[in-house]
This record gives structure tokens, C-alpha cells and sequence, in this order.
């Protein structure tokens, strides 16, 4: 989304040559811009927490974050307990 911003001078100096009406002015312009940025980001924050649990996404579309993945516990497997793969012979 495009805002239109105002024209702001690029010089303190320049600021404290304009009227007050001029002042003012620019300071409504810039909290509309900031109003409107301020919805963005919220509307922005809202598909963030998005996942397949919260919308129509398929689970696929999920992100799985490093933090969030539990990790896969491995048994140990003694050398004892271990049996060779397949059926029985004969």
C-alpha cells in the first residue's frame, strides 16, 4: 500500500521558517500516514499468527520453527538386544 507522505523540509531551519498553520498542517498529515501504517502492521501481525490451526491453510503451508520441533529421541540399542532384520530361516 502506497501513502501519499507529506512534504516535509529537509532542515530544522527550514521547520521553524513555516506559520503554524503550515506546522499544523504537516502534523495532521504525518498521523494520518501513521494511523494508516498502524493498521497495516496490525493487519500484517494478524497473517503472522496464522497457521493451519487458526485459518483455512492446508497443515502443509505450515512453518515449523527450530525452537518449536521437538526433538527425536533416539533409543540406544546394545549390541545384546540387537536381532537382525527378517524372518525366520528354514
Amino acid at each position: 500500500m502506497k501513502f501519499k507522505l507529506p512534504d516535509i523540509p529537509k532542515d530544522r531551519k527550514d521547520l521553524e521558517l513555516l506559520s503554524k498553520e503550515a506546522l499544523a498542517e504537516l502534523v495532521w498529515q504525518q498521523q494520518q500516514v501513521i494511523e494508516k501504517l498502524i493498521e497495516e502492521v496490525e493487519g500484517l501481525k494478524g497473517l503472522c499468527n496464522q497457521d493451519s490451526q487458526t485459518s483455512s491453510l492446508p497443515p502443509s503451508s505450515d512453518l515449523i520453527k527450530r525452537s518449536e520441533k521437538t526433538p527425536v529421541k533416539k533409543e540406544k540399542e546394545s549390541d545384546s538386544n540387537h536381532r537382525k532384520p527378517g524372518g525366520q530361516l528354514g
